[in-house]
């Protein structure tokens, strides 16, 4: 077997392993026909569609490209075929990223992610011998967009190397993004279903799915001989999603997806396709669910409510890892907690200002009380039913008309692409979140989406909603990613996720618009500072749970107190940031250093500093490490100082 090395050559697209013997190499090379397709979708990243369909027209019995043997000389032909090498074991992120479709190439769909051990091991091997090959480029050959390409895929690399030992530590099954949530989405929100082939896919696909979740299950049982083992509430709340996926044919969440779009396209002979169905669901899907929800239920007995990252091997040294990982900063836990505090301080004291104007003013009551009383004016919520989220959902849109009419003159690139708001699903609101966010699909022909978690319309009053809107859609993660998304920047950037960035971008289009003068009455300022709250509290919490050994009890109380949040709303947050150590410490990191280096720009540009091109600056770069996105910015001051010097 080829290593990835300079001197050895250049190989990506076999799925090389952990230097296994050459016949298991030989059974993981992608055939001819897949590597013809990864090409396509390459020359379709870059808007070559019609390179990508001649492409297609060839014998693709007989295509072997160059590059399969050789290492490029050019560093963007690298960046594409590492990306394919990353991607080509991944075909769920492929549908995500809707390229496949465009193409024609439907049998790319039947596939889902290889999630086992041996699965992972191949995957960060992969990673480990790509970070071998990019050190051999001369940087300073590179040209500037090359350069910035190369030191964000370095930093990647490298994260993912010196992570190396934490790869078996994430819980794969849990209540929030795990396999669970992924599959779900692969089969309801990622599978198309136009055409007779689409519903022979997925039933392929379908048939696929129980080995999956074996995979996972059996993951789970390796972890345990880690003593890997994931809290007892995310163990009781997976089995319950489980328990839901298992639902009764006719009920179930695959079924009706399946059934309904069959319905919609009025084919012939449908009542053979549901029986085909019904069959994979019956023999198949509903038996390794009820099978989950027994594993899960059956680790209950070894599991603890309170067991953070430190709680796991090396769980201080992991959970400094998955810091580094989210916030893209060396800021240590200890620094982020004290941050914490401060920023919750700070935001009270704003807070108990914008209250006392409102009528909520008592100096014996704390913010958090005060919060509560504010709170329950009937005023700010709809009726918990069908009539109340459907005016929600109107509301949402109202608002983000609104904001896309407000930041007109802040921005001089926006994105093409729309967005629609929609209700979370009913199978996924325990677990999931206020709102979320999923991008659009690179052709487009998948809108950006805002979700909003309707399952309790008390968890969704009115004043927090402008922040949420601007959060979640514009200008804040459907404006920046769906740029990213129509931007001319290799694939890998294109769909890059460094939470630090993607998250604070989103954080600082919330005080951009606080300071504005979007939010126009108290009520919507509290809401605006009430997340902001959140976000600040969020960095004591996880970092007490993570590093400090905070109980559940613990963190959801502070949480209470902090935030104003009622139980329940503090519960299904404290329970997020015990399956993703470090992630929710991301967003005030991020926001706050974007704030500091559009300080430094005014500052040192003075009357030169123009508001759009300190954001066209962000923007253009795409998600990245945050150390990155400074250099960049320090950049776009040089530039601009050396403009204002030629005009002297």
């Amino acid at each position: 077997m080829l290593a990835l090395s300079h001197e050895a050559g250049f190989k990506t697209v076999t799925a090389i392993s952990e230097r296994r013997h050459e016949e298991s190499a030989k059974e993981e090379t992608k055939s001819p026909k897949e590597i013809l397709h990864l090409e396509a979708l390459i020359l379709f990243s870059h808007n070559k569609k019609d390179e990508a369909l001649k492409l297609l027209s060839k014998e693709s019995l007989d295509y072997t490209p160059a590059w399969m043997q050789e290492r490029p000389d050019n560093i963007q032909d690298f960046f594409d075929k590492m990306t394919i090498a990353l991607l080509s074991s991944k075909p769920q992120k492929l549908a995500f990223l809707g390229l496949f479709d465009s193409l024609g190439i439907k049998d790319a769909n039947q596939f889902l992610d290889e999630i086992s051990k041996a699965g992972i091991e191949k995957d960060l091997a992969i990673k480990k011998q790509l970070l071998e090959v990019l050190k051999t480029y001369e940087t300073h050959k590179l040209s500037e967009n090359e350069l910035i390409s190369y030191k964000i895929f370095l930093w990647f690399l490298e994260n993912e190397a010196a992570s190396e030992k934490f790869c078996f530590h994430p819980f794969r099954i849990n209540q929030l993004n795990g396999t669970l949530q992924n599959l779900m989405e692969a089969f309801t929100e990622f599978h198309k279903l136009e055409v007779l082939e689409d519903f022979e896919n997925y039933l392929i696909k379908l048939k696929a799915l129980p080995h999956q979740v074996q995979e996972a299950m059996d993951l789970m049982s390796y972890q345990k001989t880690l003593r890997i083992i994931p809290p007892t509430m995310v163990l009781i709340k997976s089995a319950n999603i489980a328990i839901e996926m298992a639902s009764p044919v006719e009920e179930n969440i695959f079924y009706k997806t399946f059934a309904e779009a069959l319905k919609r396209g009025k084919f012939q002979d449908s009542s053979t396709w549901i029986a085909k169905l019904e069959a994979i669901l019956k023999e198949k899907v509903i038996p390794i669910f009820e099978e989950l929800k027994s594993h899960c239920l059956d680790l209950v007995k070894d599991s603890d409510w309170n067991s953070g990252a430190s709680s796991l091997p090396d769980g201080k040294e992991y959970y400094a890892s998955r810091l580094r990982f989210h916030t893209t900063t060396s800021h240590s836990a200890e620094e982020i907690h004290a941050l914490g505090e401060s920023e919750v301080v700070k935001i009270h004291k704003e807070l108990r200002e914008l209250l006392a104007e409102e009528g909520f003013s008592d100096e014996n009551k704390s913010v958090c009380e005060l919060l509560q009383l504010f709170g329950k004016q009937k005023n700010f919520y709809f009726s918990n039913d069908s009539v109340g989220r459907e005016k929600c959902l109107q509301k949402f849109q109202a608002i983000l008309d609104r904001s896309r009419v407000f930041f007109e003159d802040y921005f001089d690139k926006k994105p093409s692409y729309p967005l629609e708001i929609r209700p979370v699903p009913k199978e996924k609101e325990e677990g999931a979140p206020g709102a979320y966010y999923y991008q659009p699909s690179l052709d487009g022909t998948r809108l950006g989406s805002f979700f909003a978690n309707l399952r309790n319309m008390k968890e969704m009053p009115t004043y927090l909603m402008p922040t949420l809107t601007i959060h979640e859609g514009e200008p804040g993660h459907h404006f920046q990613l769906a740029l990213q998304s129509e931007i001319n920047l290799p694939l890998f950037r294109k769909i890059g996720e460094y939470t630090g960035y993607v998250e604070g971008w989103a954080l600082y289009t919330e005080k951009l618009a606080y300071e504005e003068g979007f939010f126009e009455i108290n009520a919507d300022k509290i809401g605006h500072l009430t997340d902001e709250l959140l976000r600040a509290a969020r960095l004591v919490v996880d970092t007490g749970i993570h590093h400090y050994k905070w109980t559940r009890d613990k963190a959801i109380d502070y949480l209470s107190f902090a935030t104003g949040y009622e139980l329940s709303a503090s519960v299904t947050e404290v329970d997020r940031y015990f399956v993703l150590p470090g992630q929710a410490c991301a967003y005030k990191i991020g926001q706050l250093k974007i704030m500091e280096l559009r300080e430094k720009a005014k500052k040192e540009l003075g009357s030169h500093f123009d508001i759009r091109e300190f954001h066209n600056a962000v923007l253009e770069l795409g998600a990245a490490p945050l150390e990155i996105l400074e250099e960049v910015i320090h950049d776009y001051i040089s530039k601009i100082k050396k403009r204002k010097l030629s005009l002297v």
